[in-house]
């Protein structure tokens, strides 16, 4: 359920060829971009997940070996601003269909 909650909060995203379900998906996308042409501005999105997956990763690690029962504080915290944002954020609402077509159970 995460991965497929990871791969939905990128869609919504709306920038196109980034994973954050895979690190070598990102890696790729950045290197084929640049080398098929594109210009480092357009890469930079891809760079920016890539550097944060990258260091996330590192803390990640460095917090494991320094405190290891308060990482998963951290990442139950994270995920509740993610959700918390998610939830009323303008960006990200959606309009709810008003009865033009029954609800199926």
């Amino acid at each position: 359920m995460a991965l497929g909650v990871q791969s939905s909060a990128i869609q919504r995203l709306g920038v196109s060829g980034l994973s954050t379900v895979y690190l070598t998906g990102t890696l790729t996308s950045v290197v084929i971009r640049l080398t098929s042409g594109h210009r480092i501005k357009h890469v930079a999105p891809s760079l920016i997940i890539l550097l944060g997956l990258i260091g996330g990763a590192g803390i990640g690690a460095l917090l494991l070996g320094l405190a290891p029962p308060v990482v998963p504080s951290i990442q139950l915290a994270t995920v509740e601003v993610v959700l918390a944002w998610a939830r009323f954020s303008p960006r990200l609402r959606r309009p709810v269909a008003t009865g033009d077509h029954p609800v199926r159970s």
